[in-house]
Order: C-alpha cells, then structure tokens, then sequence
C-alpha cells in the first residue's frame, strides 16, 4: 500500500494500490488499529472513471473530491466496504 500525499491538506489520511483493473482505498477508522477498507473496480464503475481515480491516486491530490462528486451523482459506487486491520504508522 502507498501512503495518498493528500498535497491539498484537506481530509483523512488513507492508504491506496494500485491493480491492473481495480483501486484498493484504506481510510483510517475510529477504531485504533483498523481501516475502512473500499474496493473500486469497473464492476462498480466506467473504466474511464476508475482510470482518473488512478491518475488521481498517483498525483496526491483531489480523489476524494472526485470520489465525493461522482457518488452523489451515482457515477462511482463502492464494491465494499469493510473493517481490515492497519498498522498506524503506515498513515504517518
């Protein structure tokens, strides 16, 4: 997993990989020592679309803002979402 740069400054921490055709997201979770984890992939999304998350994903800046967006407007959809366990200081 790689650490999002997150150069805006705004929003959590989270952790992202990168797959041929699928986007892995870990954000932290309340609970000490998990992580909300999400799964994107083009059974949940246009291609095109999970491609600019990459893209954004590599840049360190505005995924959760594209994330937001396309949601409310139904374009990006989560796969799944569940609790996995981290290590704290991979979001230092």
């Amino acid at each position: 997993m790689t650490k999002y740069m997150n150069l805006s400054g705004k929003g959590d921490a989270f952790l992202y990989q990168i797959n041929t055709d699928e986007l892995i997201l870990i954000f932290r979770s309340k609970t000490p020592g998990k992580g909300g984890k999400y799964v994107y992939n083009t059974d949940s999304m246009e291609r095109h679309n999970l491609e600019e998350m990459m893209r954004l994903a590599e840049r360190g800046e505005g995924l959760r803002t594209f994330i937001n967006k396309n949601r409310r407007s139904g374009l990006v959809d989560h796969a799944f979402n569940v609790l996995v366990d981290v290590d704290e200081t991979d979001f230092l």
